[in-house]
């Protein structure tokens, strides 16, 4: 799959130029930046919350075995093919990630439909979740409708029929879920292609015969649901509310609704929401399950522990009249009944106002008014709430964890289940409340329902239909009337939401708790009282929400878990990191920095980086000729620095000197840069550190001592740097102790030419410590007017078309900065150390020491 760049071989290879040299050298430097910022960019994809597919992995992987192998073709012309192993190790690395991206999940051949009495947790492949979970309870002996299941086997030979998968693959390739409108069109598409494709005969009459069998046990022109139960559906990620359900249907519906269901995999939202939890098209094989309606007196939706607060050992019931869907969409108001886990007692009973319920109609459903006698009156009695408890815990029990439960009762007063799931359980709840007399701010809402706990601050964006769900700004608390699953398209984006209407039952407090942000429902007034761009804080924790921001109630430390992570997509980046991103070959003076021992692209990068170096230095003794050589650079800062001029960088004095100086520097950007890296205040020598013994123990070996004439005694600071320079130009590797900086400028009296880039990586702390100075040395750099991009603790800046004196400014600053943030690493206990630092630099101390 990948694509192979090579050089044409010739049978006896030319002597390489100097020219050809530098070329190869700088394009093998710029593909190596290129590379490592694929990598960090995958490496930052796993521990922050955007989501990423497998099209990002498999396009990334792609470039990134392409630009390997440039790295590698250059190094080969440049050193004469001195380094073939490389070829090798590529080779082995390449055909390993081949073979993991291009892994897929076989589907075997199995039976068209499944009656749901043969069904168990075992044939989970064959029918999803949703139906595997129903076959269990109907095996433990719970009250379950009769049904069957049309196979997830059906469901491919459906797509390899009408050969829909290629088309399916080639429109999601193009596929934004960033871009709104863009997704709209991209799901009509798809969704036509379903609706529109033919229904394979031998198929077709399989579903028809498993119906008049089911007539057989049931009765004759029996209505039925049809519901998805994809792979993966009703397991740790629900999926809740985003596929379409079919109620009350009649046999000859049952074809068309069936194509309907297939095709809702393809709604905007549901494209949203398995690309956000990163799960790809083909993860999601479609079972359909078809089960005997319920003629429901009443449904709701059961959890066993309360997923807002477990340690409080409470079932919650949530009941409507009749059908559940208005208990999950959030129509009504529900009855909530709260029941102690210990011993079945009631302990609590809201009965909600129910003005409407849904009811079927010979073919369909269709919305009715609840009798006025019982709009305000229970759905269930006291009995029927202690049968629900029981099927509770024993739901809970025979699974081993929460449970998420859909009931109904019939006109008869029997019970039936008709859904159970892994329940959602919210991790964000504080521990410790903030105590709510201590807070100025005014209260706007403390009623409703807590849905999803959690704190939320931001300006307020009403929506009234879909148009406002497409214009949806980033950071704002989404206020609505009625809950709706659709809003997953925006939970990324939103800080809280806040309904009217609701239920802490339904698909969309589900899916708020899965992406963990707070919500609160059925307040009755939010809409009233919260207009656009009013700035309030959601306290889901306490139910309330406030006017303005509370800082007190703002946890700034709080990181949402990644609503990816333990997806398919999510464990295919982790196993092709592995054999990309981890670094082994990280001392260039060890005995096994060899191509033999390469075994991540990681590994061949720097091992050919750190080669091409070599070659480059070695220039400086062997062919450099009539333009110069490597030149030792004598300073009073302790860094091991060789000069390679590649035309104009020195002055001409330096024809004949192996040693030189500072003064004997040309080159326009790199005086600049010198000028600040040697400011007279700045701490080369040392700085005061706070954990001192542990920065020993790990510095030791990289530190120098520097005599009062700039003579390097001792250990060196770092491995060999080298500056590149003419005129106009300079590039500057600088490699101290455990850190990694490149400075790359041009600078002439034409703006249009002129640029600095600058990239920074690494250190000798942990990986907080290292990511407390990227943010000091991006903040640092944003001040200075850079264009910064930080990941983890790499921090890559630009600054493009500025005039020669203001580029010399700030290459200046920069030099400062780089001597500055040499140990920062090792003083940074905290985010407040951080900001203290930045000040300091800003204010030319440069002395500043946090312990002082």
């Amino acid at each position: 799959m990948f694509s192979l760049l090579k050089f044409s071989k010739q049978e006896k290879r030319k002597t390489v130029t100097l020219k050809e040299k530098f070329t190869c050298f700088e394009k093998l430097l710029a593909e190596n930046n290129q590379i490592l910022e694929i990598i960090a960019d995958m490496e930052g994809k796993i521990t922050a919350s955007k989501p990423f597919n497998m099209r990002y992995i498999k396009r990334n992987c792609q470039m990134l075995s392409e630009k390997v192998r440039c790295v590698i073709d250059y190094l080969d012309r440049m050193s004469g093919e001195k380094h073939r192993e490389l070829y090798q190790a590529y080779e082995q690395i390449n055909a390993t990630l081949k073979e993991k991206l291009v892994k897929k999940k076989e589907i075997p051949f199995w039976e068209w439909t499944i009656p749901l009495k043969d069904i168990t947790k075992e044939k989970v492949n064959m029918v999803g979740g949703k139906m595997a979970n129903l076959g269990e309870m109907l095996n433990l002996g719970l009250p379950v409708p009769y049904g069957f299941a049309i196979t997830t086997y059906a469901y491919r030979r459906f797509l390899d029929y009408n050969k829909l998968q290629v088309k399916i693959d080639e429109r999601l390739s193009d596929l934004d879920i960033a871009k709104l409108e863009s997704l709209e069109r991209i799901s009509q598409d798809l969704k036509c292609m379903i609706l529109e494709a033919e229904m394979p005969e031998e198929l077709e009459a399989a579903i028809l015969h498993s119906y008049s069998q089911l007539e057989e046990k049931t009765c004759k022109h029996v209505p039925i649901s049809i519901r998805s139960s994809a792979i993966g559906e009703d397991s740790d990620s629900t999926f809740a509310g985003q596929y379409f359900t079919a109620l009350n249907v009649r046999r000859e519906q049952i074809i068309q609704k069936y194509k309907e269901v297939i095709a809702s995999k393809f709604t905007p939202r549901a494209i949203f929401y398995w690309e956000n939890i990163g799960v790809s098209d083909e993860d999601i094989a479609m079972s359909v399950g078809c089960v005997a309606m319920v003629e429901a007196k009443a449904s709701g939706v059961m959890y066993s522990v309360d997923p807002n607060n477990i340690r409080n050992d409470q079932i919650v019931i949530s009941a409507v009249w009749g059908l559940g869907s208005y208990a999950v969409l959030g129509k009504v108001s529900p009855d909530i009944y709260r029941v102690s886990k210990d011993d079945g007692v009631i302990l609590d009973k809201k009965i909600g106002h129910k003005r409407v319920m849904l009811a079927c109609q010979y073919s369909g459903v269709k919305e009715v008014k609840v009798p006025e006698a019982l709009q305000n009156e229970p759905c269930l009695s006291e009995h029927e709430i202690k049968a629900l408890y029981d099927y509770a815990q024993t739901l809970e029990a025979h699974f081993q964890r929460p449970q998420d439960i859909e009931w109904v009762l019939d006109q008869n007063g029997s019970l039936y289940l008709l859904q159970t799931r892994p329940l959602t359980i919210t991790s964000s709840c504080a521990e410790v409340r903030v105590d709510a007399n201590k807070i100025p701010n005014k209260v706007l809402i403390n009623e409703g329902i807590v849905a999803s706990c959690g704190v939320g601050s931001g300006p307020a964006y009403v929506v009234k239909d879909d148009k406002d769900i497409s214009n949806f700004p980033e950071g704002a608390v989404l206020i609505t009337k009625h809950t709706s699953p659709k809003f997953v398209k925006v939970m990324k984006k939103a800080v809280a939401i806040i309904t009217d209407v609701g239920n802490a039952t339904g698909h969309m407090a589900s899916l708020a708790r899965e992406f963990e942000v707070p919500c609160i429902v059925d307040t009755k007034v939010a809409t009233k009282l919260i207009t656009p761009d009013m700035v309030v804080t959601v306290d889901a924790n306490a139910n309330r929400v406030y006017e303005g921001k509370v800082d007190q109630l703002i946890r700034s430390d709080y990181q949402k878990a990644n609503p990816m992570a333990g997806s398919i997509t999510f464990r295919k980046m982790e196993e092709v990191l592995q054999d990309i991103a981890p670094l082994r070959l990280v001392d260039a003076n060890d005995p096994s920095f060899q191509a033999k021992s390469c075994r991540t692209f990681h590994d061949i990068t720097r091992f050919a980086h750190e080669m091409s170096l070599d070659v480059m230095f070695s220039i400086g003794t062997t062919s450099l000729g009539k333009i110069g050589e490597a030149k030792k650079l004598i300073t009073n800062i302790p860094l091991n620095v060789y000069i390679i001029d590649i035309g104009g960088g020195l002055t001409k004095e330096t024809a004949d000197l192996k040693k030189i100086g500072v003064e004997h520097i040309a080159s326009i950007p790199a005086k600049a840069l010198w000028r600040g890296m040697s400011h007279k205040d700045m701490p080369w020598a040392g700085r005061e550190i706070i954990d001192f013994k542990g920065f020993l123990s790990i510095m030791v070996h990289g530190m120098t001592e520097v005599s009062e004439y700039g003579q390097m005694v001792g250990k060196k600071i770092g491995d060999r740097n080298y500056l590149i320079v003419s005129k106009n130009y300079m590039n500057f590797h600088l490699r101290v102790a455990y850190h990694f900086c490149t400075v790359d400028a041009y600078c002439s009296d034409d703006e249009e030419n002129n640029y600095i880039t600058f990239r920074f990586m690494g250190g000798a702390a942990d990986s907080l410590r290292r990511a407390r100075r990227a943010r000091f040395i991006d903040e640092v750099l944003r001040n200075l007017d850079f264009s910064v991009t930080r990941k983890a603790d790499l921090v890559m800046a630009r600054i493009v078309k500025y005039d020669r004196e203001t580029i010399e400014e700030k290459l200046d600053m920069l030099g400062r900065l780089m001597g500055y943030a040499r140990q920062l690493d090792m003083v940074m206990p905290s985010e407040a150390a951080v900001d203290a630092y930045i000040e300091a630099f800003m204010k030319g101390k440069y002395g500043f020491n946090l312990a002082q």
